[in-house]
C-alpha cells in the first residue's frame, strides 16, 4: 500500500509492511510472535515478490517514492528493479548491514549517497531532485505516517457520523460516532489497523496468558489476533451500564490468576473497561493491558498503573474530530 504524504507531493511505501501482506500472514506473524519479539533479521523473501512492488510504484502518480527499510536487515540482490524504474527512490532507515549490501549490488556502476544522517541513501544521479525540501520535516512525517493514515481514515464521511442522541455502552450522550464496522468493510483498512495492533502487542506478548473482549466490534479484532499470537480469547460481551450476560457458564471460562490483555475498537469514557476489571478480580484474575484503534480519554482517566494504549489518541485531534460528551441531551 502506498501512502501519499500530506505535505509533500511523494509516495511512501513501507518494505516490511508490504512483504508481511505478501506471505502467508499467520505463519508470519506467528513466527515473530512466537520468539517474542519484532525481527530485524526479516529477508526480501523472493524477487517476485519485490516485483509487485515495483509494480504497484510505478503506477503511482508521483515521480518521488520514499521507501522505508525499517527493521529490514538484510537482502537478497533486488535493488536494481528500484533503479530500473523512472522514478526518484529515496531510501530509509537503513540499516548498516544493508547500506553495504546495496553498494556493494551495483559496485561503482551507481553511486548512492547519503542523505539524511547515517540511515538514508539516494541515488546520486537523482539527489538533485530532493534538494529543495526540509530533510527534517520530510522525515518526520514519514514517522507519523501511519497515525496521519488513520486519522484521515477515521474522519471519513462514512465512518465518522453525526450521532447526537444517548450511547448505552457509555451511558453519555455522544454528538459524533466512529463506524468502526465500514473499517472493516474495507480489508486494506482493515489490515492497516491489524498490522498497527500487532506490532504493538508483541511487545507485550510475554505479560499475559489470554486476549479478552468485551464488544463485538472488539471480538472482531481479537479473534484474529487470538489466531495470531495462537492465545485464547474470552468474550464477556455486553457489559455496557446495562450487564446482559446470555452465556449461562461464562464466567467458569475466567481462569483464577490469569493475565488478561484487552483488545476494543474505540474506547471512550470506560465503562466497559471498569466493570470488566471488577468482574476479573472477583475471581482472582488480572487485566495487565490494553490496545485499540481509537481512545477519547487521556490513559489516567482510565486506571492507574495499567497503560491501554491505542492507535489513535482521539484527544490529540480534538480540533479535527470535534467532538462532544455530555450526561444529558443539549436538545432537551
Amino acid at each position: 500500500m502506498i501512502i501519499k504524504l500530506k505535505n509533500y507531493d511523494y509516495g511512501y511505501i513501507s518494505i516490511k509492511y508490504e512483504l508481511f501482506w505478501q506471505s502467508n500472514v499467520i505463519d508470519y506473524f506467528q513466527m515473530e510472535a512466537n520468539e517474542g519479539e519484532a525481527q530485524p533479521t526479516r529477508e526480501f523473501v523472493t524477487n517476485g515478490a519485490v516485483s509487485s512492488i515495483v509494480d504497484e510504484i510505478k503506477n503511482f502518480e508521483s515521480d518521488i517514492i520514499i521507501l522505508d527499510l525499517e527493521e529490514i536487515a538484510s537482502a537478497d540482490k533486488v535493488f536494481h528493479q528500484f533503479v530500473e524504474m523512472e522514478k526518484t527512490v529515496l531510501l530509509i532507515n537503513v540499516s548498516e548491514k544493508l547500506c553495504s549490501i546495496i553498494k556493494s549490488e551495483f559496485g561503482s556502476n551507481i553511486v548512492w549517497e547519503k542523505w539524511y544522517g547515517e540511515n538514508s541513501l539516494v541515488m546520486s544521479t537523482k539527489a538533485h531532485m530532493l534538494q529543495s525540501i526540509s530533510k527534517e520535516s520530510l522525515i518526520a512525517e514519514c514517522s507519523d505516517i501511519y497515525t496521519t493514515k488513520l486519522v484521515e481514515t477515521l474522519l471519513s464521511e462514512d465512518i465518522y457520523l453525526d450521532l447526537n442522541k444517548y450511547n448505552e455502552s457509555s451511558n453519555v450522550y455522544l454528538s459524533k460516532y466512529i463506524n468502526v464496522k465500514k473499517i472493516y468493510a474495507k480489508p486494506d483498512m482493515l489490515n492497516f489497523c491489524l498490522y498497527g495492533l500487532y506490532r504493538h502487542i508483541l511487545k507485550h506478548n510475554n505479560e499475559f496468558d489470554s486476549f479478552v473482549c468485551t464488544s463485538n466490534n472488539g471480538a472482531v479484532l481479537a479473534t484474529v489476533l487470538g489466531a495470531i499470537f495462537r492465545k485464547k480469547v474470552l468474550y464477556l460481551l455486553n457489559l455496557g451500564p446495562k450487564v446482559i450476560i446470555k452465556e449461562k457458564d461464562l464466567w467458569k471460562k475466567i481462569n483464577k490468576h490469569s493475565k488478561y490483555f484487552y483488545v476494543y475498537d474505540v474506547l471512550c469514557l470506560g465503562t466497559e473497561l471498569k466493570i470488566l476489571n471488577v468482574i476479573l478480580n472477583m475471581h482472582r484474575a488480572e487485566l495487565v493491558g490494553g490496545i485499540g484503534i481509537g481512545r477519547v480519554l487521556p490513559l489516567v482517566r482510565y486506571s492507574g498503573d495499567i497503560n491501554y494504549e491505542a492507535l489513535v489518541d482521539i484527544t490529540k485531534y480534538k480540533s479535527e474530530f470535534k467532538y462532544s460528551i455530555n450526561l444529558y441531551d443539549e436538545k432537551g
